[in-house]
């Protein structure tokens, strides 16, 4: 059993394993994770909850149903899915903007659509071992296999480096 010293090093190691990150912004994949990302955007069709489009790769956000600035968290039954203009819109308004509410009607849709889609969507689970997750690799490995990749071998390094320092202090 590691001794106290060992394991204040190790928790060093694991903070400097987060702050390392290479995603240089904050960013939901970040955030989040790519998977959990992933199983978001399938949630949600690949639409905008608010304005319906189909969001494209690079042109998404993840919206927090109560906003972070009024309280809200992102665990995933606060967070849907949104085009970046719709996500601008919003801000930080509980429930809806004036200028989402805009873009909502020029798409042709109703503020009790848009809060359907958000119940539609808060009912599925999502998170490891669900099946949101499972149904979204594909699409999690096409958009954020970069992501992925370098996550990987970041968590190799780790693990390696708490296994030599294991190894290095006596018990």
């Amino acid at each position: 059993m590691p001794n106290a010293r060992a394991w204040r090093r190790i928790g060093r190691l694991a903070r400097n394993f987060w702050r390392d990150t290479t995603l240089s912004r904050w960013s939901a994949v970040a955030r989040l994770g790519p998977y959990t990302v992933a199983a978001l955007i399938w949630r949600a069709k690949k639409r905008c909850t608010w304005c319906g489009q189909e969001v494209a790769k690079g042109r998404y956000a993840i919206d927090h149903v109560v906003p972070r600035a009024l309280g809200g968290t992102d665990v995933c039954r606060n967070l849907v899915l949104a085009c970046s203009e719709c996500n601008v819109a919003r801000s930080a308004a509980p429930g809806i903007s004036p200028p989402l509410l805009a873009r909502i009607k020029a798409a042709g849709r109703t503020e009790a659509e848009c809060w359907d889609e958000v119940r539609r969507q808060l009912e599925i689970p999502v998170g490891r071992g669900t099946w949101a997750n499972t149904c979204s690799r594909p699409l999690a490995k096409q958009w954020f296999g970069d992501a992925i990749t370098q996550d990987l071998a970041h968590a190799r390094s780790y693990k390696a480096r708490v296994a030599q320092e294991l190894k290095r202090v006596p018990f």
